[in-house]
């Protein structure tokens, strides 16, 4: 579940957001499921997608995707860039 474009991420919302997607990269693991994302895959803000053409048929898949991350146990670790 990788994407690193985000304006096509954008123009393909309906796939990327797209619960099926979600629940057939969950289900795969047997003992455990890990997500390495940028928070912003989870950090949605419907304002700033309200206005898209098909936002009535995303809005179920993100908030799944919502939901998804509020179960999720969050591990951070900011890196800097002087670090590397």
């Amino acid at each position: 579940m990788s994407n690193s474009n985000p304006l096509e991420s954008k123009r393909r919302l309906d796939f990327f957001y797209s619960p099926n997607r979600l629940n057939v990269a969950i289900t795969r693991g047997i003992k455990k499921f890990i997500v390495i994302a940028n928070y912003k895959v989870f950090d949605i803000i419907d304002e700033e997608l309200a206005d898209l053409p098909d936002y009535d048929e995303l809005k179920p898949g993100l908030d799944i995707f919502k939901m998804y991350f509020g179960l999720s146990s969050v591990v951070e670790e900011e890196v800097k860039v002087d670090s590397w």
